[in-house]
C-alpha cells in the first residue's frame, strides 16, 4: 500500500493493530507492505516539534507570570 504522503519522521503505521514498518517508496513517499486479503491499516503522525513548542511556550508563560508577580506595585492614592 502506498500512502502518498511525504516520508518524514514522526509517522507511525499499524497493520491490524500491530506496529508496521514504514518504507520509503519512490524516494519521497511512504509505503507499508501488506499481504493479500482484508486488513486494517492506520497511519498516525506525531509531531516532535509540536511537543517541544508546547514545552517552550509553557516555560515562557511561567517566566512571564513570575516576572509580573515580582514587579513592584504602585500604591493607590
Amino acid at each position: 500500500f502506498v500512502f502518498k504522503e511525504q516520508f518524514l519522521p514522526g509517522w507511525e503505521a499499524r497493520l491490524d493493530g500491530k506496529p508496521a514498518p514504514i518504507e520509503r517508496w519512490n524516494t519521497a513517499f511512504q509505503a507499508v507492505t501488506v499481504s493479500a486479503g482484508e486488513h486494517r491499516l492506520e497511519f498516525h503522525y506525531r509531531s516532535r516539534a509540536l511537543g517541544r513548542g508546547a514545552w517552550i511556550s509553557a516555560v515562557a508563560l511561567a517566566a512571564l507570570l513570575i516576572a509580573l508577580m515580582r514587579q513592584p506595585r504602585e500604591r493607590a492614592r
